[in-house]
């Protein structure tokens, strides 16, 4: 386990990353307001995903402190095009859940 100041520190460097390198977007649960965040954003090269969800899945992460509870079949919008997320994991540093992996099936 982690002590807790590298906890922080890790879980701010993420935070960061993603601010960093994301995209705006707005996240739209079914149960909830709409959110105004950036998320990363990603073709999936996954072949496992690939093989799953199809060739241009994407992966969209969501920082749990935007969006405290993702949800299959939650939508997010990036620029003018609308992603429904197919399935939903979460991430944790240790015990703390700090962001959701969300997959949107490919063609």
């Amino acid at each position: 386990m982690l002590n807790q100041s590298i906890k922080i520190a890790w879980e701010k460097a993420y935070r960061d990353s993603i601010n960093a390198l994301g995209v705006p977007a707005t996240v739209m649960p079914k149960h909830g307001d709409p959110v105004e965040c950036t998320v990363g954003f990603k073709t999936s090269t996954d072949v496992d995903i690939i093989n799953s969800w199809g060739v241009g899945s994407k992966i969209i992460t969501i920082q749990a402190a935007d969006v405290p509870d993702l949800e299959k079949l939650d939508r997010v919008m990036i620029e003018n095009e609308r992603y429904t997320i197919e399935q939903v994991s979460p991430i944790h540093l240790n015990e703390i859940l700090i962001a959701w992996r969300g997959v949107v099936r490919g063609q």
